[in-house]
C-alpha cells in the first residue's frame, strides 16, 4: 500500500504505552506481553529502532504491527488508531487513490443507501410493512440503514452515477468483486448478490459498513444470507451492532438482529448478536474490550436453552460474568415477541436479569422434581462441575474463571439446599457448611496463586467439558445411536429387546435425559438432529454387527446402573433406609437387564438376521 507520509516514523513507545504499562531498563522499555499468557515482562520496546519484540512468543514488528495485533484490525484501521493516539491526521498517511479499502467502504455505503431508499419506494410497501409489523419504526430503520434489495438490479446505475460525478474515485470491476455485492457466472456476467431480501448493513467498531446480511421474505432458504467473506468482512470475526457498544456496561447478547433492534427501541443499546456462529477467540476478545459482564437472552425453547448453557461454558472459562434474561415462565418464543405482546413485563425481565445459576435451577426444575433429594443433589453436583474439577479428591477451580463470579456462584448453588426442609436440620447443615468451605477455600487458593492478569482466550476443544458425571460413559456408547439409525428396520421388534428405565433413573442431569431420549427416539424410528460434540472424552466402541450392538446396548445399561448405585451409596444426605431402598430398586432393574442380555446370547438369531 502506498502512503503519502512514511508510517515507519510512528513513535512505537507512545503507541505501546497507550495499551500497556512499560518499565524502562537501560535503552529498552519492558512490559508483560499482551499476546500470550505472560507472567513476567518479556516484551521489549526499542525506541531507537522503533520496533518491539517479545522474547517468549517471538512476535515482533513496528507500531502498525503492534496495533493490528492487539486490536485485531486491518492495516487501514491500525493507521487510523495510531493517528488517533498521536493526534495526527490519518489522511496524511493513506492515499485515497491507492487505498482500496476506502473504495470498498464507499461501495458498501452506496449499497446501503440505495437499498434503504428502495425500501421506501411505493412499490415496496409490503416489505416496509413487514418491518413495521415486526415492531420497528422508521427512526430505527434509518438509524441502522435497513433496506430492501429488489428482484431487479438497482446498483449498477447507482455506481455509474457516482463514478461519473467523482472521476477521482472511479470504481473498477475488481473493487466490486472484492466487496462481494455482485455474483458472477462462468461467462463473467454479474448480477446483484441479494435479490428480494431485507438488507441489514453490518458495521465495524468505527461504524463503517463492512458487509451485509439479507433476510428472505417468504419460504426461501437460507433465511439469512451473509455476504461472502472479504478483506472487510469475516462472519467469524463480526458482531452485529458492535458500533453501539459502550465500555464498562453489561453487554446483552442475543441470537438475532430483531432482538437487538427491539432492545434498542426500549433504550437498551449495549446489545449485540453473533452472526449465526458460535463464540470464538476473536469475538470474545472484542467483547472483552468493552465489558466482562454478559447478559444472555436467547430463544425460549430447547435450542435456545441449550445455547444459553453452551454459551455460558465458553464465557465462564474466558473470565466473563454471566447473567440471563429469564423467559422460562413465559410462553413467548423470544424477547422480540415478548416485547410486542407485553412490553412492560418484558422490559422488567430485560432490566432485571438473574444470575446464570439461578436461571439454571429454574431450567432444571422444568424437567426434574427438585423435591426429590437425589435430583437436587445432582443439580448441585452438576452446577459445581461448571466451576470446579475434582482431581484425586483435590478441588480446583477451572482455568480462566473470574474468581469473584465463582464466589457469588457457589453462594447461590449452596442455597439450593434450602429447597428441601430436611437439609435445614442441624446435622445436615454442618455437612453442607463443611462442603461449602472446601469450595470456598479452592477459590481462595486460586486467588493467592493467580499470576499477573493478561488477556487470555480459551476456545480449544478442551473447553468442551461434560457437566454430567455420566459424560464419559455416554461418549463410549454413543455409536449405538448411528448404528440404530442405519439398521433399525433389519432388527426384530424392539419390544422384545428394549430396556425401559423408570423415569427417576434418567433425570439425574440434562445430559442423561438428552442421551436416553435420543436413544429411545431412535429405537422408535424418530429421527432427531443431534450434536455429539459433548461426547468426545473417551474412545468410543466400534459396532460392526448385530451381535456387538446388543452386547454393548446391554453393557451400557448395566454400567449406567452401576454408576447410579455408586452415587446413592456415597450420598452423604440420604438416610440409610432411603439408600437401601434406592440401591435395591436399581439392583432389580439391573437383574432384568442381565436377563435380557442372557436371552440374547442364548438365541441371538431371535433378534433378526445379521446386519452390518
Amino acid at each position: 500500500m502506498q502512503t503519502t507520509k512514511p508510517t515507519s516514523n510512528f513513535p512505537i513507545l507512545k503507541v505501546v504505552q497507550h495499551f500497556v504499562k512499560t518499565v524502562q531498563k537501560g535503552a529498552n522499555h519492558w512490559c508483560v506481553c499482551p499476546f500470550h499468557q505472560d507472567t513476567s515482562p518479556s516484551l521489549s520496546v526499542t525506541p531507537e529502532k522503533n520496533i518491539f519484540k517479545c522474547f517468549s512468543c517471538n512476535i515482533s514488528g513496528d507500531a502498525i504491527a503492534f496495533v493490528m495485533k492487539i486490536e485485531k484490525c486491518n492495516y487501514v484501521a491500525a493507521i487510523k488508531k495510531i493517528a488517533q493516539i498521536l493526534n495526527l491526521n490519518p489522511n496524511d498517511y493513506l492515499s485515497n487513490s491507492s487505498n482500496s479499502y476506502s473504495k470498498l467502504y464507499k461501495i458498501n455505503e452506496l449499497t446501503a443507501m440505495a437499498y434503504n431508499k428502495c425500501l421506501y419506494n411505493s412499490n415496496n410497501k409490503e416489505q416496509l410493512d413487514y418491518l413495521l409489523n415486526r415492531g420497528l419504526d422508521k427512526e430505527i430503520i434509518d438509524k441502522y440503514q435497513i433496506g430492501y434489495a429488489p428482484k431487479e438490479d438497482i446498483l449498477e446505475s447507482i455506481f455509474k452515477s457516482y463514478s461519473d460525478a467523482n472521476e477521482s474515485e472511479k470504481f473498477e470491476e475488481e473493487d466490486f468483486k472484492k466487496a462481494g455485492i455482485f455474483s458472477y457466472n462462468k461467462q463473467g456476467i454479474k448480477e446483484p448478490f441479494y435479490r428480494d431480501r431485507i438488507i441489514f448493513p453490518i458495521c465495524d467498531k468505527d461504524n463503517q459498513i463492512v458487509g451485509f446480511s439479507g433476510r428472505a421474505l417468504g419460504d426461501i432458504t437460507p433465511k439469512y444470507l451473509n455476504i461472502r467473506s472479504s478483506v472487510l468482512f469475516s462472519k467469524k470475526a463480526t458482531i452485529f451492532n458492535i458500533q453501539a457498544l459502550e465500555s464498562q456496561k453489561p453487554i446483552y447478547l442475543y441470537e438475532g438482529f430483531f432482538d437487538v433492534l427491539s432492545s434498542e427501541m426500549i433504550g437498551i443499546r449495549n446489545s449485540v448478536a453473533c452472526m449465526g456462529t458460535s463464540l470464538n477467540s476473536i469475538v470474545l476478545s472484542t467483547l472483552k474490550e468493552f465489558s466482562k459482564n454478559i447478559v444472555c437472552c436467547f430463544d425460549n425453547d430447547n435450542a435456545g436453552w441449550n445455547s444459553t448453557i453452551n454459551t455460558f461454558k465458553i464465557l465462564l472459562q474466558n473470565g466473563f460474568s454471566v447473567q440471563v434474561v429469564d423467559l422460562l415462565d413465559s410462553d413467548h418464543k423470544d424477547i422480540d415477541e415478548y416485547l410486542k405482546s407485553n412490553q412492560k413485563e418484558a422490559e422488567e425481565k430485560l432490566l432485571n436479569p438473574i444470575h446464570f445459576f439461578s436461571w439454571y435451577k429454574k431450567y432444571i426444575a422444568k424437567k426434574s422434581n427438585l423435591e426429590e433429594i437425589i435430583n437436587l443433589q445432582m443439580l448441585i453436583t452438576n452446577s459445581l462441575e461448571f466451576l470446579f474439577q475434582d482431581h484425586n479428591d483435590e478441588i480446583k477451580i477451572r482455568h480462566g474463571i473470574d474468581l469473584a463470579y465463582a464466589s457469588s456462584s457457589i453462594r447461590i448453588i449452596f442455597d439450593f439446599y434450602k429447597e428441601i426442609k430436611l437439609f435445614t436440620e442441624t446435622k445436615h447443615q454442618e455437612a453442607i457448611n463443611k462442603k461449602y468451605e472446601r469450595y470456598s477455600n479452592a477459590i481462595m487458593c486460586s486467588l493467592l496463586q493467580e499470576p499477573t492478569k493478561t488477556v487470555r482466550v480459551n476456545i480449544t476443544p478442551t473447553t468442551k467439558f461434560s457437566i454430567s458425571l455420566f459424560g464419559t460413559l455416554f461418549s463410549k456408547y454413543f455409536p449405538l445411536i448411528p448404528y440404530l439409525e442405519k439398521n433399525l428396520n433389519q432388527l426384530e421388534s424392539s419390544e422384545k429387546w428394549r430396556v425401559e428405565l423408570p423415569i427417576d433413573c434418567t433425570t439425574f442431569s440434562e445430559e442423561t435425559r438428552d442421551f436416553f431420549n435420543l436413544l429411545n427416539n431412535t429405537i422408535e424410528g424418530i429421527t432427531t438432529a443431534y450434536d455429539n460434540s459433548a461426547f468426545q472424552k473417551e474412545r468410543p466402541i466400534e459396532i460392526k454387527s448385530k451381535e456387538t450392538f446388543f452386547d454393548n446396548y446391554y453393557s451400557l445399561h448395566r454400567a449406567y446402573l452401576d454408576k447410579l448405585i455408586e452415587i446413592v451409596s456415597k450420598d452423604e444426605f440420604l438416610e440409610f433406609p432411603e439408600k437401601l431402598k434406592k440401591k435395591n430398586s436399581y439392583l432389580e432393574i439391573q437383574k432384568e437387564v442381565q436377563k435380557k442380555g442372557s436371552e440374547y446370547r442364548k438365541n441371538s438369531s431371535f433378534f433378526g438376521k445379521n446386519v452390518h
